[in-house]
């Protein structure tokens, strides 16, 4: 069922998506084991704190990044693809640089697999 609900969500995703990408969600190579100061922190920094580096929540700069997300409200563990995460960077958004689809899928796994701060 998590994996049904994961290609939703992927599919969905392209849809939305600025950026029209092409790559079918069995497509995307996504690392085994996710860290989140290796692959989680990095494309939120890049394209999300600019606006979110503590004036608009949740707080993404590197030393608040991992608390702001897993104790602000953002991670829901129980229902991963649920998580107010996944909701706002699947929503249209005004930055520039939207998440790829790649990094959105990074992101669903972390959450999935515990969200832990490694």
């Amino acid at each position: 069922m998590k994996k049904l609900g994961f290609i939703a969500l992927l599919l969905l995703t392209g849809l939305w998506a600025c950026e029209y990408e092409t790559l079918s969600p069995k497509e995307i190579d996504i690392p085994e084991n996710i860290s989140f100061a290796v692959d989680v922190a990095p494309p939120l920094e890049t394209n999300c704190k600019g606006c979110h580096s503590g004036g608009i929540d949740p707080n993404l700069t590197a030393a608040a990044s991992w608390n702001a997300l897993v104790n602000g409200g953002y991670v829901d563990r129980d229902n991963p693809e649920e998580s107010p995460l996944l909701i706002k960077i699947n929503k249209p958004h005004p930055s520039s640089d939207p998440l790829t689809l790649k990094e959105k899928a990074i992101i669903l796994k972390w959450i999935e697999d515990g969200a832990q701060n490694n």
